[in-house]
C-alpha cells in the first residue's frame, strides 16, 4: 500500500500548499460537498486551505474550539522539540490559519490541550503539558502565561517528569472552578532497560497549577498514559483508568476512584488488564459493545493485543493477539459494519522497540472481535486515527496517517502518507499526494466554517530537506458533514475517549 509519485512543482504546490516555499495561491475549494461518483473509490483528494509552519517544532493533536463564544472557532496545537529543547502552544483562527496568540514553554509540549475558563471572563483558557515537568495555563484571550507547574510548585515531593494529557474533573478544592486529573511519569534521558521512576496519578489546582494530590501508582512502575475517567459504571466517586509500565517495562491497566486520588492513596486500585514483560502505554477507547448500557473498555496493550473489557463487570467480552506486534495507538472506535454494534479500528508495529519494521491495521467487529478488515502501510504509528462516515451510507470510514521511517540502508527519506479506509466495502487506499516527512501528530476531522462540508486538520513536517519546521494543514473534504461524527480526533470526538452513539 505505499505510495511512490514523482511529483512536479505544480502537483506539490497543489498537494502541500505552504506560503513559505512559494507555491500560488491555494487551489479552490470545491463548491459543493459530495464525494461523487464511485463513493469513497472516486472521492477525491483532500484540498489545502492554509498551512501553519512551526520552526523547528513537532506538532501534536489539534483540538478546536469557540474559546470566545464568537461564533468563530479556534484551532488550538501545541508541540516543540526535546531536542533544541522547547515548547509551544498556539491558538489559530480556524478559517485563515492567522495566529490569535501564542505561548512558550522550556520543554517540549506534546498532550493536547483541554479548555477550562479559570479567571472568570467568559473565555476558555487552555492548560497543556508535556516533557520534564512541563505543564503551563495559558489565557484564552490573549496567550499570556497564567501559571507554570514547576513554578507554582517550587517545592514538592512529587511530580518531577513527564505530564501526559490532563483531564478537567469536578471542583476538588472549594473554589468553584473544576480541575485537573493528571499522570506524570517516564523518564527522559533514562536509557533502555534501566529503572525507570515510579509514577503519580493526581490532581491540580486549574487556576494556579499547584498540587492539590498526588497518589503513587500500585505497582511502582512509570507510566505514559493519559487517564481517562470511566463515567457511567455506578461508582460512588468517579472511576479513573490509568496505565502503568512501559516499551521494556511491564505494567497493568488498572481503575481506582478518584476519592482515592485525592486522598493520595491508590495501593487499592484494581488491575484490570496486565502485560507480559511491557506496559499499557496508549489510553483506552470505551465504547458499549455488549450492549448492555453500560459503556465499556476496548485498550490495545503494548505487547500485541486488543481488549474489549466489560464497563460492568471487568470481565473480558473477546480479545485477539497480534504476534510480534507492539501498539503506542488509542484504539478508534465507530460503525464499521451494518449492524448496530460499535466495532474498532487499532494499530499494531511489527517489531520490538525500538526497531520497527512494518504497521498492521485491523478493523474488528465490536461484537466478537471478528476481522474486517486488514492491510499495512508505513512502519511506524504514535497518533490516533479518525472515523466518520464520509458517503452517507451509515458505516463509518477511517482515515489515518502512514508514517515510514528514513531507511538508513537506501537512503530513502521519512514520509507521511494519508490513507481511508472504506469500511462497507473492505478496501483501503492511499488519499492525495504525500504530505510531508515523518510527523508524529493526529488529525481532526470536522466542520471549521459551518458550511456543511468536511475539514481535516492534519499535523505534518515539512517535505523540505532544507528545513525542520512543523506544519499543520487545513484540507476541506468534498463530503458533507454528517449529523453525528464518530470519532473525531485524539480522544474522539468529545475529548472524553468515549464514542457517543446518539
Amino acid at each position: 500500500m505505499r505510495l511512490r509519485i514523482p511529483a512536479t512543482r505544480a502537483l506539490l504546490c497543489a498537494a502541500l500548499w505552504i506560503v513559505a516555499v512559494g507555491c500560488d495561491d491555494p487551489p479552490a475549494a470545491p463548491a459543493k460537498c459530495g464525494a461523487g461518483p464511485g463513493g469513497i473509490a472516486g472521492l477525491p483528494p483532500p484540498t489545502p486551505v492554509w498551512t501553519h509552519p512551526g520552526a523547528d517544532s513537532i506538532f501534536y493533536a489539534p483540538r478546536v474550539a469557540d474559546l470566545d463564544d464568537d461564533g468563530s472557532p479556534e484551532v488550538v496545537i501545541a508541540g516543540g522539540s526535546e531536542m533544541p529543547k522547547f515548547g509551544e502552544v498556539m491558538a489559530l483562527d480556524a478559517k485563515t490559519g492567522a495566529t490569535k496568540w501564542y505561548a512558550s514553554a522550556e520543554a517540549e509540549l506534546y498532550s493536547s490541550p483541554v479548555f477550562l475558563d479559570v479567571n472568570g471572563d467568559g473565555i476558555k483558557d487552555v492548560f497543556v503539558g508535556g516533557r520534564q515537568t512541563a505543564m503551563i495555563g495559558v489565557d484564552g484571550a490573549e496567550g499570556y502565561v497564567i501559571w507554570n507547574f514547576a513554578e507554582a510548585n517550587p517545592v514538592r515531593e512529587s511530580f518531577f517528569y513527564n505530564f501526559y494529557t490532563p483531564l478537567v474533573i469536578p471542583d476538588q478544592t472549594g473554589d468553584g472552578v473544576p480541575d485537573l486529573l493528571v499522570a506524570n511519569g517516564g523518564g527522559d534521558g533514562i536509557p533502555p532497560g534501566e529503572a525507570r521512576p515510579p509514577a503519580d496519578i493526581g490532581v491540580l489546582n486549574a487556576v494556579d497549577g499547584t498540587i492539590v494530590a498526588a497518589a503513587p501508582v500500585p505497582d511502582g512502575m512509570e507510566t505514559y498514559m493519559s487517564p481517562v475517567v470511566l463515567p457511567d459504571d455506578g461508582a460512588s466517586s468517579p472511576t479513573i483508568l490509568f496505565g502503568t509500565g512501559g516499551e521494556t517495562w511491564p505494567g497493568a491497566l488498572w481503575e481506582t476512584s478518584l476519592s482515592a486520588v485525592m486522598a493520595g492513596d491508590i495501593s487499592g486500585a484494581r488491575m484490570l488488564v496486565t502485560g507480559s514483560g511491557k506496559g499499557m502505554i496508549a489510553p483506552p477507547a470505551l465504547a458499549d459493545v455488549d450492549r448492555d448500557g453500560r459503556l465499556d473498555i476496548i485498550v490495545a496493550t503494548f505487547d500485541g493485543r486488543l481488549i474489549a473489557l466489560s464497563g460492568s463487570t471487568k470481565a473480558v467480552i473477546w480479545d485477539r493477539t497480534f504476534e510480534g506486534a507492539e501498539s503506542y495507538t488509542t484504539p478508534v472506535v465507530g460503525f464499521f459494519n451494518a449492524d448496530d454494534v460499535p466495532d474498532v479500528f487499532a494499530v499494531f508495529l511489527h517489531g520490538t522497540f525500538p526497531n520497527y519494521i512494518g504497521a498492521e491495521r485491523v478493523l474488528l467487529s465490536g461484537r466478537d472481535g471478528d476481522m474486517l478488515w486488514q492491510g499495512e502501510a508505513g512502519d511506524f504509528a504514535m497518533a490516533g486515527d479518525v472515523a466518520v462516515d464520509l458517503d452517507g451510507d451509515g458505516i463509518d470510514e477511517v482515515i489515518f496517517n502512514a508514517n515510514t521511517l528514513r531507511d538508513p540502508l537506501t537512503g530513502h527519506p521519512a514520509d507521511q502518507q494519508l490513507y481511508v479506509v472504506d469500511s462497507a466495502r473492505r478496501q483501503g487506499h492511499a488519499w492525495g499526494m504525500p504530505t510531508g516527512a515523518f510527523a508524529p501528530g493526529s488529525p481532526w476531522v470536522g466542520d471549521l466554517d459551518a458550511d456543511g462540508c468536511l475539514d481535516l486538520l492534519v499535523p505534518r513536517h515539512s517535505p523540505d530537506p532544507g528545513t525542520n519546521d512543523g506544519l499543520v494543514t487545513r484540507y476541506r473534504v468534498a463530503a458533507p458533514v454528517p449529523k453525528k461524527i464518530s470519532w473525531g480526533g485524539y480522544f474522539g470526538t468529545r475529548f472524553d475517549s468515549v464514542l457517543h452513539a446518539e
